[in-house]
């Protein structure tokens, strides 16, 4: 059995805040939390609703290091130490000794199988929104603290330990998974090893507690964390925080972000991140959607930089080429391209128009259903859509308003014709397990669960499996370019933005970073901020 050794000069890594020598413990911090989730199972969760209000009772195996967010390292959480085979196909990690979840039961390997069996392996009719992104073949105890993934294939490790670390993949129990079938959704208090302990949920928050028996001696250091629900973009989440309700909030709108920018005693940044909120996802098994040539009239009739502008209104966001940097284009590439080019509105609509006429629907379709998130930039996007939709193509719908996680479950289900709206996050800085997970089939050839549009291509398939087996930059993209031409011609959604996640705070609220990067959703875990009243 391998046990886990370091080198003398190797100390084992605890988290701690910045400026931690100055640190203060105790209080109560108030968030203004993006919520409440519709369900609590954060492995087939799809939003921060989950990712966001969880995220501070679980560890992960590695984590990003929100201490330095240019470069979100990954740094050991659960896993003090890892080793990579010399063939690339083995990741090993060794776990820390000691640990205990918040009902008591020891952390072993047997829990750390368990959980990524259920997001790698979902048993028969469970939802897995991260099983396409893992290429793993097995999970092997090796000891007990000690497991050992086996890939199918080689992958950077970069990308690979990455992955490891997201947001939606933290550790409970294999004997909790065994009792709900791997199925959490009503399982609110399901057991974690993280900072903070369940306390109490209501309807309008959810308090956390700290952990007495947290295995990182330097963390946490506030004592409560109190979760209060405000809707995104919303005049009351902008009051609760300016107002002083809140200690800190996200998903402001630009003019309150401007605003928290002005007052001496507040602080704020932008965490850029892939902003789905101008996609428009169709459903490619339902006529006439599942005409290629309907969808890409409609992605050339809808005005593009209208939608821009709305989501503009609630986040500072630009448009962005398919393929997510380094390989995509910049902005101002993007806007002078045929679909975008504000120059040749009539040349797009007379094509849209010729080729609903030889998809057989010269006249338009009507009775679609549209499902529209709650929230008011995605309602502000359903009714222009639904007007362009009809005045330029003759395409009738209705619109459903639904809350996000509810909405994830009828677009997964395949329950709608239409639906702007967020639909598939960044999952890390690589856009790899973004083009796998969004637009594509799992290891088993099955849909991806995030492929909410349920279109399938075999030459994207073939190209993103070269894709991501590549290691050779310029080899990548190349085929990245390609890649980018199949999503343009079959459009199986179109519209696609990237923008900042806006935060404010005040100043007393210590330990956060400075600036943003990416992958903001990776790191709710609070263990590294305290409070300086």
């Amino acid at each position: 059995t391998p046990t886990a050794t370091l080198k003398p000069t190797e100390a084992v890594f605890y988290m701690k805040t910045k400026e931690y020598d100055k640190a203060k413990r105790g209080g109560v911090l108030k968030l203004a939390a993006h919520g409440p989730p519709a369900h609590f199972d954060i492995y087939a969760s799809n939003t921060i609703g989950n990712a966001g209000s969880q995220g501070p009772m679980y560890d992960l195996l590695v984590r990003l290091d929100p201490r330095d967010p240019d470069n979100l390292p990954v740094v050991p959480d659960l896993a003090y130490k890892w080793d990579i085979s010399p063939d690339g196909l083995a990741y090993t990690f060794y776990l820390r000794e000691g640990v205990k979840f918040h009902d008591g039961t020891p952390l072993t390997a047997e829990d750390v199988k368990a959980t990524f069996t259920r997001i790698i392996f979902p048993p028969q009719g469970i939802v897995s929104t991260r099983a396409a992104i893992f290429p793993v073949n097995e999970i092997k105890v090796v000891g007990p603290l000690v497991v050992q993934f086996v890939l199918s294939e080689p992958r950077s490790s970069s990308l690979m330990l990455n992955m490891f670390a997201l947001g939606w993949v933290p550790i409970t129990t294999k004997a909790v998974l065994e009792k709900n079938n791997g199925d959490l959704k009503r399982v609110d208090n399901y057991p974690g090893t993280g900072p903070f302990v369940y306390q109490e949920r209501t309807t309008e928050y959810w308090i956390l507690k700290r952990n007495p028996n947290y295995w990182n001696p330097n963390a946490p250091y506030v004592d409560e964390i109190r979760q209060i629900w405000l809707k995104a973009w919303t005049p009351e989440l902008a009051a609760a925080l300016l107002g002083g309700q809140v200690d800190w909030g996200m998903w402001l709108d630009p003019k309150s972000y401007d605003e928290v920018g002005g007052r001496p005693n507040m602080s704020r940044l932008s965490w850029v991140e892939t902003d789905m909120g101008a996609m428009v996802l169709f459903n490619t098994e339902h006529k006439p959607f599942n005409d290629k040539r309907v969808r890409r009239a409609v992605y050339l009739a809808v005005d593009k930089i209208a939608m821009l502008e709305i989501a503009r209104q609630f986040s500072r966001v630009d448009l962005v080429g398919w393929i997510l940097p380094p390989y995509g284009p910049p902005p101002e590439d993007v806007l002078k391209t045929y679909p975008y080019d504000p120059a040749k509105k009539d040349q797009r609509l007379a094509e849209a128009k010729r080729l609903m006429a030889e998809a057989g629907y010269p006249d338009g379709y009507k009775g679609l259903l549209m499902l529209v998130r709650e929230s008011p930039q995605d309602r502000q996007n359903g009714a222009f859509l639904q007007a362009e939709l009809k005045s330029k193509l003759g395409i009738e719908t209705e619109i459903k308003i639904m809350q996000v996680s509810e909405l994830f479950e009828r677009q997964l289900a395949g329950e709608f014709d239409i639906s702007p709206g967020a639909n598939c996050e960044g999952l890390t800085k690589a856009p790899d397990p973004q083009l796998r997970a969004c637009w594509s089939v799992d290891r088993n050839g099955k849909l991806s669960d995030q492929n909410l549009s349920r279109w399938v291509n075999k030459e994207y398939n073939d190209v993103l499996t070269q894709f991501e087996r590549e290691l050779d930059e310029n080899k990548r993209i190349q085929l990245a370019r390609r890649l980018a031409d199949i999503l343009e011609e079959e459009a199986p959604v179109f519209g696609r933005n990237e923008g900042g996640i806006l935060w404010g705070w005040y100043n007393y609220v210590k330990g956060l970073p400075d600036r943003g990067g990416r992958s903001a959703y990776d790191i709710y875990k609070w263990d590294y901020v305290w409070l300086d009243r």
